[in-house]
């Protein structure tokens, strides 16, 4: 995705924002480019964009006439700010579920490093040569549960003394 898409994002919700003034909030739209931002830049573009999208609602919510709708004028920065907190916790969980998903692509790549896996139709090569599809493969329902030396003594049951 380039940067051009999140832009225009950002650019027209703000355009969207000063023609409706503030009768409508248009404050999830910007949460878009956000998310954007964060999972194809990384934490420069989340850091970007969630600078970018306080400011630009802020900005237009002062060229409306918004902050006349409060009793003190500073209501509507705290507004901004609280936006902010909103913007940079969804930028916050975009790069973790991108570190949780490169983390799942990094152990299918070792996976598929070990067994011979056919990227189109997911048939394994067994050691006799043959490709079976993964449909076919028979698992045991009660199979038992495969753990490393270290980790069944972490979970086996505690004897009591």
């Amino acid at each position: 995705m380039s940067v051009v898409l999140p832009m225009g994002i950002f650019l027209g919700t703000f355009l969207l924002q000063m023609w409706l003034s503030y009768d409508v909030s248009l404050f999830p739209l910007y949460i878009l480019p956000v998310a954007a931002f964060s999972y194809t830049m990384g934490l420069p573009g989340a850091i970007f964009s969630v600078l970018l999208a306080t400011g630009l609602w802020l900005v237009g919510n002062l060229l409306t006439g918004y902050q006349y709708q409060y009793d003190y004028s500073w209501v509507v920065y705290y507004n901004a700010g609280a936006r902010g907190v909103v913007f940079a916790m969804v930028a916050v969980f975009i790069l973790l579920f991108k570190h949780v998903v490169e983390q799942h692509r990094q152990r299918m790549e070792a996976m598929r490093a070990l067994l011979n896996v056919c990227h189109g139709c997911g048939s394994l090569q067994g050691s006799d040569g043959r490709w079976v599809p993964f449909e076919q493969l028979s698992v045991p329902r009660s199979r038992p549960v495969c753990e490393c030396p270290r980790c069944a003594s972490v979970t086996a049951p505690q004897a009591k003394v």
